[in-house]
């Protein structure tokens, strides 16, 4: 099996689909659509972006028990890194990690279990995901589309199960001032000292880890400013911040934030996606817990600092976790997949596909 996943991660590393190349993505919906020919699918587009569900029923349906999700877009690279090349057991190449050799994996556990399993199994293949997934994942699911439980293979998870994600908020500070000389500064207010006292504020609470933490962290991302002079005293300053936000600090985040700001700062809110908290106990990750047992791998549970399609099946109330294989280096010109961890994850993922009933 091995081969015929090796085989397939490198067809789709081939293409360059990079999330703003709408004629390769297609292209790579097409090589996917070639793989699965004879089974039912409904495709899906939304502002240009197009992707698929396939369902193991005879009929397209928008209700699954266990949803498989892979994105087949990825960030942009250099010509030469969509040449997939092997080297001391890895593969290198765009998209070999995040995460195009786990949707090789699923497209073909599709293949292999899809008659045989007696509930309905969805596997959705998107084209958005690295610029936040509203068009592909998040639309089949406005549209409609449910299920029990969900997995993702996206990078990171490293065989261990991912269960929690931190949330994410972007919000805007606005600052208004005095416009003024600069050398007479008394006659005026500055909008970027206030921006300054404002954000110093919020990183004082929440200040900036040096290692890999499990806490709420606010990235101050861009501050901007009407003001093109040097001898102008700004009236006016914006800043863009975001926030990744723990699930225990969901409720709770903004109103904090709004009460740390000095008088005259407005915040306003321009994106707020909850996290992933999948319990321990959920009874899908004690069936793959099992499957873990049964091929003598260790399980771990952990959580990823960044985030995935995964939230937005949070934000209609199913849970569901990242898994995918062995690798690193994503959005880097190094990013490579442990070849022999496609293997395992196909036996943990078909283990549990059948454990279900």
């Amino acid at each position: 099996m091995n081969d015929q996943i090796l085989s397939l991660t490198k067809k789709l590393i081939a293409f360059p689909s990079e999330s703003n190349n709408r004629e390769a993505c297609l292209e790579i919906l097409e090589l996917a659509q070639k793989e699965l020919q004879g089974f039912s699918f409904t495709p899906f587009a939304k502002n240009g972006i197009p992707s698929l569900l396939y369902t193991n029923t005879p009929s397209p349906t928008k209700k699954c028990k266990i949803i498989l999700n892979a994105h087949l877009d990825v960030v942009p690279a250099k010509k030469e890194h969509f040449v997939p090349k092997e080297k001391d057991g890895k593969l290198y190449g765009r998209g070999a990690y995040d995460m195009k050799a786990a949707a090789a994996v699923m497209i073909l556990l599709f293949k292999e279990l899809a008659q045989e399993l007696p509930y309905t199994l969805g596997l959705q293949l998107t084209t958005d995901e690295e610029t936040i997934g509203f068009y592909g994942t998040n639309y089949q699911l406005e549209e409609g589309i449910t299920g029990e439980f969900a997995i993702t293979g996206e990078c990171g998870s490293n065989l261990r199960i991912t269960n929690r994600l931190r949330g994410l908020h972007v919000i805007e500070l606005t600052a208004s001032g005095v416009e003024a000389h600069a050398g007479h500064l008394w006659h005026g207010e500055n909008a970027l000292l206030k921006l300054y006292e404002a954000i110093n504020s919020l990183l004082q609470h929440y200040p900036t880890p040096d290692a890999p933490s499990w806490i709420t962290t606010i990235n101050l991302a861009n501050i901007t400013t009407k003001n093109t002079t040097h001898n102008v005293v700004p009236s006016e300053a914006t800043a863009l911040l975001d926030i990744r936000t723990i699930p225990e600090d969901v409720d709770t985040i903004l109103p904090k934030i709004q009460s740390l700001l000095p008088e005259g700062i407005i915040m306003k809110i321009i994106k707020s996606m909850p996290g992933l908290n999948t319990k321990e106990t959920n009874p899908y990750i004690q069936k793959l817990m099992q499957s873990y047992k049964e091929h003598d791998k260790q399980l771990v549970l952990t959580e990823s600092y960044a985030g995935s399609d995964m939230i937005f099946f949070a934000m209609q109330g199913i849970d569901g976790i990242e898994f995918g294989p062995i690798g690193a280096g994503q959005h880097s010109d190094e990013e490579w997949v442990n070849i022999k961890s496609l293997e395992d994850y196909y036996q943990l993922l078909k283990s549990f596909l059948l454990s279900i009933t």
